[in-house]
């Protein structure tokens, strides 16, 4: 399963309302599909804390070889319960698809070139400094208490931090952001969906969108909310 970034651009009252009642940004997000996430959600966390001793044994015998034959039954039962969970969740989702609003019209999708693009800009995997390291992450994180996004917390700028950012996207070159591209370092630090010189290409174009979509923001004055699925 993929992990895909996606950017929003939302107005400054839409910020605020994310900070009030941290539910509406996520209400936006997934629309429609609000409600089956929630109920997967909570069928996850029940699952864990009914089989949470189980996996303590698991961790504690390194591998599954090493269980001993009652608790690899129980195991495998889990198992078997976690993926019609998770089967379920993938059809309600697709059966969701239609009637959600698709980052064509109403967003950015980074698709896989998330991380490569924020390490170019940053120098590292995780974190960064400002406002380079907001450009894909965003900034400030909006609680997500029922964990309705598997890959963790949205995250908001408000639209003075989108017009920095946007500046200084403005002022990295195309050129720059080709020198500092590295297969061999960039697999060291473990970026995401890079693997050979063929993905300069795919992340320069996705770099091109971003500064694109920035600068479009920044001139209409709007926030952005950038979340994963």
């Amino acid at each position: 399963m993929s992990i895909i970034a996606h950017l929003r651009q939302v107005s400054a009252d839409q910020i605020k309302q994310f900070e009030k009642d941290p539910s509406t940004a996520y209400s936006f997000i997934l629309g429609t599909a609000l409600s089956n996430v929630r109920n997967t959600s909570q069928e996850i966390q029940a699952w864990k804390a009914r089989n949470a001793l189980t996996l303590l044994k698991v961790i504690q015998a390194g591998k599954l070889e090493n269980l001993n034959t009652q608790d690899r039954l129980l195991f495998d039962k889990a198992h078997l319960e976690l993926t019609n969970i998770s089967r379920k969740a993938v059809l309600q989702g697709v059966a969701s698809m239609p009637k959600r609003s698709l980052d064509a019209k109403t967003g950015l999708c980074l698709e896989k070139s998330w991380h490569g693009i924020h390490y170019l800009l940053t120098g590292v995997a995780k974190g960064g400094s400002p406002p380079l390291s907001w450009a894909v992450l965003g900034a400030k994180e909006i609680p997500d208490p029922e964990k309705l996004l598997a890959y963790g917390p949205a995250r908001a700028l408000t639209p003075k931090q989108v017009a920095t950012v946007s500046r200084a996207l403005s002022s990295f070159t195309e050129r720059e952001f080709r020198r500092r591209f590295n297969p061999k370092e960039m697999e060291a630090a473990k970026i995401y969906a890079v693997r050979d010189d063929g993905d300069l290409e795919y992340l320069c174009d996705y770099f091109t969108k971003l500064k694109a979509y920035y600068l479009q923001a920044a001139k209409k004055h709007q926030g952005m909310l950038a979340h994963f699925d």
